[in-house]
This record gives C-alpha cells, sequence and structure tokens, in this order.
C-alpha cells in the first residue's frame, strides 16, 4: 500500500548498499512485498517459495530480470495477485542463469500458478517433456484440461511471440 516504507522511499537498502538485484533465500515458503521499490532490477525466487502476496511487485518498475532454479517449482507458486509475479514487469525469466525461449513443461507439473509465465516476452514455444493428464500443448499454445475424457480445455497461456500469427485455440 502507499503506507509502506518501499513505497514510501523507492529504494531498498541492505546494510547501507542500494539492493538492485533482489535474493529471496532459500527455506523463504512465503513471499513478503517489495510494492514501490523501483531499485530492484532483478529477482531470484528460490524453490521453496510456493506462495507471493499481493500486490508484491507493485511498482518495482524497473524489474528486469526473474531467476529461477527449478521450473516445476515455479510453476506451483501461487500469485495471488497478477502484480504478486515479477514478470509484471520483468520480461526476462531465468531457469538456472539461461534466458527462457523455448520452455519444456516437466511431467511432474500438475499445476501451473495464476501468470506464472506472464509478460515473459522471450518466451517463444512452449512443449510438455511428456503427455500429461493435466496439460496439453498446440501450436504453441498451453492449455490446461477442466476434464480430458470430456474433452474441456482452457486457454493456459499464450506465448506473446505467437500474437499475430495465428488464433488461439477457443
Amino acid at each position: 500500500s502507499d503506507a509502506s516504507p518501499l513505497y514510501l522511499a523507492g529504494e531498498l537498502y541492505l546494510n547501507n548498499v542500494l539492493v538492485r538485484d533482489l535474493v529471496i533465500p532459500y527455506g523463504v515458503e512465503k513471499g513478503g512485498s517489495f510494492y514501490g521499490c523501483t531499485s530492484i532490477e532483478s529477482v531470484s525466487i528460490p524453490s521453496s517459495l510456493n506462495y507471493v502476496n499481493g500486490n508484491a511487485f507493485e511498482g518495482c518498475t524497473n524489474l528486469k530480470k526473474v531467476y529461477i532454479s527449478d521450473i516445476a517449482s515455479w510453476c506451483n507458486i501461487y500469485f495471488y495477485f497478477e502484480n504478486s509475479n515479477p514478470l509484471y514487469y520483468a520480461n526476462e525469466l531465468y531457469l538456472n542463469d539461461v534466458l527462457v525461449t523455448d520452455l519444456v513443461i516437466p511431467d511432474s507439473v500438475t499445476s501451473i500458478g495464476y501468470g506464472a509465465f506472464m509478460s515473459s516476452a522471450q518466451l517463444k514455444e512452449i512443449k510438455m517433456a511428456a503427455e500429461s493428464e493435466y496439460f496439453f500443448v498446440e501450436n504453441g499454445v498451453l492449455y490446461r484440461y477442466i476434464d480430458k475424457a470430456a474433452g474441456e480445455y482452457e486457454l493456459c497461456f499464450y506465448p506473446t511471440a505467437l500474437l499475430g500469427k495465428g488464433e488461439a485455440k477457443a
């Protein structure tokens, strides 16, 4: 909110050093708020994180890069709002320090959190590692089964790179 010290100051300092590259330590399961913190340019998200509070990265307008080490863990994070996800502003997702352009969803993934890949402009292709009971990919677009036996599904993620290259399956 507007009462947040970070919102009012716009900068985060740790031991009198301006934080530009935020590292959330492993073991943290629930994310706090960096609301309005314009000094942050990158954030490293641990595989232990599974929930991010509402508006956690709202106003972090200089955020450019998000670093993760486990795609399955990233998929399982519950982002309370769109702007809870650091990708709301950042448009580059790095997996083990490599920019994600072609994403392979591991067969261990049974759910994908709201907005997990939003605004990831570099993401050009999505694939499944194996046939899934929960998801399928058609023409680079990720769908979630609602009822696989009945053929019911919903759009899960449409890569930005595909915009203008055809229509998503309705």
